[in-house]
């Protein structure tokens, strides 16, 4: 049986879905962000040194790194979801599993910090000029692809 360590507001909604969605059972630890900080409880370094989430537990492993969880989830239970390894379009699928957690995420983080605005009132405006040309140089790259693959349905 899978436990998976769930801290709330944290990437392991990912695999909380993951797990639905396959239907696998498992069992889920909740955690709870710290109301002040938003921090992690650091009950969770009893599970992985670093404290956060997602982190699951399964056949005597302790695996961290929503990615890396979800590469072995879709491996080992749901190999249908993914291309076999010789198939063309195998390194496409790698792309995109992975493009969430690297060229998506620092975007969508740095815009929405950039929402929160210092303790003397105001924004950094080098950091929000940087985040939208980031954030348009993602949504530009998720058009174009979706274009193209969209005309061959």
């Amino acid at each position: 049986m899978i436990t998976l360590h769930h801290l709330y507001q944290s990437r392991s909604f990912r695999i909380l879905w993951l797990l639905e969605e396959i239907k696998q059972p498992y069992e889920l630890q909740h955690y709870y962000r710290n109301k002040v900080t938003h921090l992690a409880p650091e009950s969770l370094k009893n599970m992985h040194p670093l404290g956060k989430s997602p982190v699951i537990e399964w056949q005597g492993k302790v695996i961290a790194e929503s990615g890396a969880i979800v590469e072995l989830l879709i491996q080992r239970l749901a190999p249908h979801l993914a291309p076999d390894t010789n198939d063309g379009s195998y390194a496409d699928y790698l792309q995109w599993i992975h493009f969430a957690e690297s060229s998506a995420m620092v975007p969508f983080l740095l815009k929405t910090f950039n929402q929160i605005e210092t303790k003397h009132g105001t924004k950094l405006v080098f950091l929000e000029n940087y985040t939208q040309i980031e954030f348009d140089k993602v949504f530009g790259y998720l058009n174009d692809f979706f274009f193209v693959h969209d005309k061959k349905r």
